[in-house]
């Protein structure tokens, strides 16, 4: 080989050596330089999630997490959230109960600097579908081209620039209860598909965790603050119907002996309602002075609108029967009263007697009432005579009176069906056996000592089970001739 060709033969290997020491510089300060952008990375994303978990620390410490406050909750977490993911809009919605629709509760935009007031809700008619899907994905992204069709048809409010969005369900009990949606709009610093991190991913799904809670407490505390408004206004009701029972318990005739000057008779009632106001009453008064009223009546229902037909009824009665009618007149004329405008179709059954005080002589008409009980000689037994209609029932009703004689001594007790009705726990009735045999076992006692007998007697009877009707009683003792 000759001197020129060893020259050239050198002259490749020199070249050769100094590119292969090129490119193992090339190499190790490519290395070098990727080493430092991933590491970069690394930091960045570190930090990142840092950022993430310190901004969870902050919701997860604030007490306005558990206070219940929905809207400032929501608030706070879609400013932040916003802001720390970087998106254009963050946003937060809850299920409307009963109703395939969303209500949105909170939207914040990263262009504005400021949240999105009044947004309209929205229905999703295909809210099953969607609620299926959320539970199969957890999280769903509009990256995931198979759920893209549903999500569009669901979620009518995605902005045309969108290029990147996230929902993550909030769940109670399984429920669907709310979602939160995040957006990324095209910009300058986004042109292209965005992808959500791990981390990223965890710290969204954290946050409707949190809402889970929120949501919780929201409506823990609405239903405390309807329980509070139920209370005051059940407490509110609770005094005016004790106010009405002292009216409608002193509408009654309360005071005894009711007429001291009159030894020819003895007269005692008593009446507990089976609600803060009832719809028994009980009348007595005396027309003239040879002649004593008495009237037991039931309306029908109980409560407050007995209470008023109640009213009404025992006005009528004794207004009319003070006009100086007979018994079947009054009568005649209340029913026609009470008809008219009821339109309720409330009725009364009720009695009205008239003792002539100087004979004993009692005429007295029942409108559908209990018969009463009629103690002569020693022992009650029913005073029954053939039923007529109600009160209020049928305008121009005919009604016919009846007269009995009662002796020194004779005793008559009214009642309403709250005392044979009354029912002990086995939903067994008092009945009118049992009614007769208690007032037979106590007859000589005084009037007073005999209704509270018999009223105790109901009260062991019913074992503590709830009254369901009104009891009222009236007994009448006639004595005969006056002392002198």
């Amino acid at each position: 080989m000759d001197v020129l060709t060893q020259h050239l033969w050198q002259i490749v290997a020199n070249v050769l050596f100094l590119a292969i020491i090129i490119l193992v510089v090339f190499v190790y300060i490519k290395n070098r330089m990727d080493g430092k952008r991933k590491t970069l990375a690394l930091e960045n994303a570190y930090k990142n999630a840092e950022k993430l978990n310190q901004l969870l620390t902050v919701i997860a410490k604030s007490p306005d997490l558990y206070s219940g406050d929905l809207k400032n909750v929501a608030d706070f977490i879609s400013q932040k959230g916003c802001g720390v993911l970087k998106t254009s809009r963050f946003e937060i919605w809850t299920k409307i109960k009963d109703k395939g629709s969303m209500k949105n509760i909170s939207t914040f935009e990263s262009s504005t600097g400021g949240y999105v007031e009044e947004r309209p809700d929205f229905d999703m008619p295909n809210f099953e579908e969607y609620e299926l899907m959320l539970k199969t994905e957890r999280l769903f992204t509009t990256n995931e081209a198979r759920m893209y069709e549903i999500f569009l048809s669901t979620r009518d409010s995605i902005s045309s620039k969108s290029i990147a969005s996230i929902e993550a369900p909030i769940w109670i009990d399984n429920e669907l209860a709310g979602v939160i949606c995040i957006e990324q709009e095209s910009c300058e610093s986004y042109t292209k598909k965005r992808i959500w991190t791990t981390e990223e991913h965890n710290f969204i799904t954290s946050l409707a965790d949190f809402m889970t809670i929120v949501i919780i407490n929201a409506e823990r505390r609405r239903l405390e603050h309807i329980e509070i408004e139920i209370r005051a206004e059940k407490e509110r009701i609770d005094a005016e119907l004790n106010v009405a029972k002292e009216i409608q318990a002193n509408m009654l005739p309360c005071t005894f002996p009711a007429f001291p000057q009159c030894s020819e008779f003895d007269i005692y009632a008593m009446m507990q309602p089976a609600k803060e106001v009832g719809g028994d009453f009980y009348d007595f008064f005396l027309i003239n002075e040879n002649t004593l009223a008495v009237v037991m009546a039931d309306v029908s229902g109980k409560g407050v609108p007995a209470a008023l037909f109640m009213v009404i009824a025992k006005t009528l009665i004794k207004n009319t029967a003070l006009s100086g009618k007979q018994p079947q007149e009054v009568f005649e004329t209340v029913n026609r009263m009470l008809c008219e405008n009821n339109d309720a179709c409330m009725f009364v059954t009720a009695i009205l007697g008239y003792l002539d005080i100087p004979s004993g002589k009692f005429t007295f008409i029942n409108a559908g009432h209990n018969p009463p009980l009629l103690q002569s000689s020693s022992h009650f037994d029913w005073l029954k005579v053939k039923p007529q209609l109600a009160l209020a029932c049928m305008e121009d009703t005919y009604y016919r009176q009846h007269e009995i004689s009662l002796q020194p001594g004779d005793k008559l007790l009214f009642f309403t069906d709250g005392i044979t009705e009354a029912a002990n726990n086995e939903h067994t009735l008092f009945g009118d056996p049992r009614l007769i045999e208690t007032a037979n076992n106590n007859s000589k006692l005084a009037l007073k000592e005999f209704t509270i007998s018999l009223k105790q007697e109901i009260d062991i009877f019913a074992q503590g089970a709830e009254q369901a009707d009104d009891i009222t009683m009236l007994i009448l003792h006639y004595k005969g001739e006056a002392i002198k």
